[in-house]
C-alpha cells in the first residue's frame, strides 16, 4: 500500500489575505463604532441632564430659595443645584423661575451641547421637563 501524506496548515497567501481583509473591514467599522460610542454618551449625558432639571423645584423646596434659571453655566449661578457636563450650556428666555415651596412657573429652555441642542419645554407646577424639539 501507498501511503499518502498529506500536510494540513495554511499557506502564507492564505494567511496574508485574511489578515487584508480583517484590516479592511476594521477600517470600515471603526469610525461607525466612534459615532456609536459619541450618540451614546451625548444620550447618556441628555438623560442625565433632564433629571437634574426635573428635581430643581424639589432643591428649591429643600434649600427654602428662590431661584431663577436663565443661562448656566454663568456667574452668580452658584446656587443652582445643577452640574452640566462638559461643554453643556442652558438657555431660558424669559427665565424659568423656581418658588421656595418648590412650585416650578414653567417655561421654555435650551439646551446646547457642541452642535446639537434641544428645546425642551418645562411644565409648571412640578417642572417636568420635556423635549419638544432636537435641532
Amino acid at each position: 500500500m501507498n501511503s499518502m501524506k498529506t500536510e494540513k496548515g495554511y499557506t502564507l497567501l492564505e494567511i496574508l489575505m485574511v489578515l487584508a481583509l480583517l484590516g479592511l473591514l476594521s477600517g470600515i467599522a471603526m469610525p461607525k463604532l466612534t459615532a456609536v460610542y459619541s450618540g451614546v454618551q451625548w444620550a447618556n449625558e441628555r438623560d442625565d441632564v433632564l433629571r437634574q432639571i426635573a428635581g430643581l423645584g424639589f432643591s428649591a423646596f429643600r434649600q427654602g430659595q428662590e431661584f431663577e434659571l436663565k443661562h448656566y453655566p454663568e456667574a452668580g449661578s452658584e446656587i443652582l443645584p445643577l452640574k452640566l457636563p462638559s461643554g453643556w450650556e442652558l438657555e431660558a428666555v424669559p427665565p424659568i423661575r423656581y418658588k421656595s415651596n418648590g412650585v416650578c412657573l414653567g417655561g421654555r429652555l435650551r439646551l446646547i451641547c457642541g452642535e446639537r441642542s434641544l428645546m425642551l419645554q418645562i411644565h409648571a407646577p412640578q417642572g417636568q421637563p420635556e423635549v419638544i424639539a432636537y435641532q
